[in-house]
């Protein structure tokens, strides 16, 4: 690979970063599965095999992770790699809409949810450090503000249920 300029050098840092956070968190998660699905074998057997599919969750997580942003780092006007940054975003308010949502409870009573629904679009501009090629990415998301919920009609409680055995549908008396 040929010599990075400091900014590419930096943005390669950064994902090579990112990347091995993402490998590291998802080798323990499926190590302590592995530990927990071996959990009749020996303890060596246990230990190693563990140690075997965390490593090879995190290194293919990775090389994935890795070889994916890197691909996305890469200008595609002059082909210069981790040179495609990120250098600004603006988002636009496009519309506000209160919305509710009424759900009726199994004790008798309603559930009244309120909210605030936010639309937005998005425009992100993306330089390359290179040749100073400009492109934009426009795109919309829906924010959710401002959740209120209220319950209303639900009897107190009074401890637990009383089962009436005569009418189970199981038949036990």
């Amino acid at each position: 690979m040929s010599e990075l300029s400091e900014n590419q050098e930096e943005l390669r840092k950064s994902i090579q970063k990112s990347s091995m956070i993402w490998a590291l968190v998802s080798a323990v998660i499926v190590g302590a599965i592995a530990y927990w699905l071996l959990g009749g074998q020996e303890q060596i057997i246990r230990m190693v095999a563990t140690l075997a599919i965390g490593g090879a969750t995190g290194f293919l997580m990775f090389r994935q992770n890795f070889n994916s942003r890197a691909k996305s780092s890469k200008c595609t006007k002059c082909s210069a790699v981790f040179s495609i940054s990120r250098t600004n975003r603006e988002e636009t308010l496009v519309s506000c809409e209160e919305k509710s949502e009424k759900e009726k409870l199994d004790e008798g009573g309603t559930r009244l949810t309120v909210w605030s629904e936010e639309k937005f679009d998005v425009v992100e501009t993306y330089t390359c450090s290179s040749c100073q090629e400009i492109s934009t990415k426009e795109f919309q998301i829906t924010r959710t503000k401002d959740k209120v919920v209220t319950e209303k009609g639900a009897p107190k409680s009074k401890g637990p249920k009383k089962v009436d055995r005569k009418s189970d549908k199981n038949g036990i008396k």
